[in-house]
């Protein structure tokens, strides 16, 4: 917490992109969703496209876990991840532990399977291409251990009672 109290005695500005957060992170979960409890969609995935729309249960279940991930975007700003990690990180790790609280397996659990189709996604969004020079900015997706540390600390934040 004294992070914090040093960067304000140095006047460092930080910005966080919380739009990008919130964004990323209802994206994320849409398409986990729809991976998993789309229309005539079995639970363990495939490697192929989502389907576009959900099973009733499906929209219930996306509901209640988008509640949960933005609890957890808006716990994560009062933390130091936002000095640590950069926003579709944070997003990521945030629907990757919210994935967690329901029981939705995880990078080592499903090969090939829903994961394998958000790591893609991951890829496919967070690519930028320079218009001057043609170059393009490729993000990897982070791997499990990122995504355990900023798992680990929302869940240490909310442990000590300051958390919603």
């Amino acid at each position: 917490a004294y992070e914090r109290l040093v960067m304000q005695d140095l006047d460092f500005d930080m910005i966080v992109e919380a739009p990008v957060a919130f964004n990323q992170v209802a994206q994320h979960i849409k398409f986990m969703c729809l991976s998993v409890y789309g229309a005539g969609k079995a639970r363990q995935g495939s490697s192929s496209a989502p389907p576009t729309t959900l099973d009733p249960h499906g929209h219930q279940i996306q509901m209640q876990m988008l509640r949960l991930a933005l609890d957890f975007v808006e716990n994560s700003f009062l933390t130091t991840l936002w000095l640590e990690y950069d926003a579709p990180t944070i997003a990521f790790g945030i629907v990757w532990l919210t994935a967690k609280f329901y029981d939705f397996g995880g990078p080592h659990e499903m090969p090939g399977g829903w994961w394998s189709l958000m790591n893609e996604r991951f890829e496919t969004q967070n690519k930028r291409e320079d218009p001057n020079t043609g170059d393009i900015y490729r993000m990897k997706a982070p791997i499990a251990e990122l995504l355990n540390d900023i798992g680990m600390q929302l869940l240490q934040y909310q442990s000590e009672g300051r958390g919603s």
